[in-house]
């Protein structure tokens, strides 16, 4: 290679998205720059697949609570 970082596709589960589409326009941008950043620098990698899930966007109120119930059903 030549010292390019390799690029992850960011892919946004179904009930993630429907969240998602509920944001106002300037929410769904900032959304957008931060999967970018996570394409070209994921902070963590599992497995051997180019690919970045995310599982959850929301607001902070009850994320981490919400988050956990997702996890275990993976």
């Amino acid at each position: 290679m030549s010292g390019e970082r390799e690029r992850y596709h960011v892919l946004m589960s179904p009930s993630a998205y429907k969240r998602y589409r509920k944001f106002d326009p300037h929410l769904q941008r900032k959304i957008k720059e931060e999967a970018g950043k996570l394409s070209e620098d994921p902070y963590r990698i599992v497995g051997d697949k180019n690919r970045i899930e995310i599982v959850l966007v929301k607001s902070r109120e009850s994320f981490y609570q919400i988050l956990r119930r997702i996890i275990r059903k993976r």
